[in-house]
């Protein structure tokens, strides 16, 4: 998904699904072990332009808003991935 941006809501939707597929591919390679040390453990960047397709300054107030919220779904799946670990 690097250098991919939303340029429509559907696009949106879709790089949010593949964003949580990825959360789930990489908890299960990580496995639970610490030996490897965090650099070495898979691990996943979100681009923040990948989840709205209307990031920029002039729409910022609806873009925090839907933002926030796609974010937070992405967080909240990594942390449920995490504690099952």
């Amino acid at each position: 998904m690097l250098g991919e941006a939303a340029r429509t809501a559907a696009d949106a939707e879709r790089y949010l699904g593949a964003y949580q597929a990825a959360i789930t591919a990489i908890g299960a390679a990580a496995g639970a072990g610490d030996d490897e040390g965090v650099a070495r453990r898979p691990s996943l960047s979100v681009k923040l332009s990948a989840l709205h397709p209307r990031y920029e300054y002039g729409q910022l107030p609806r873009v925090m808003g839907e933002l926030v919220c796609r974010g937070w779904s992405i967080w909240r799946a990594a942390a449920r991935k995490l504690a099952s670990v």
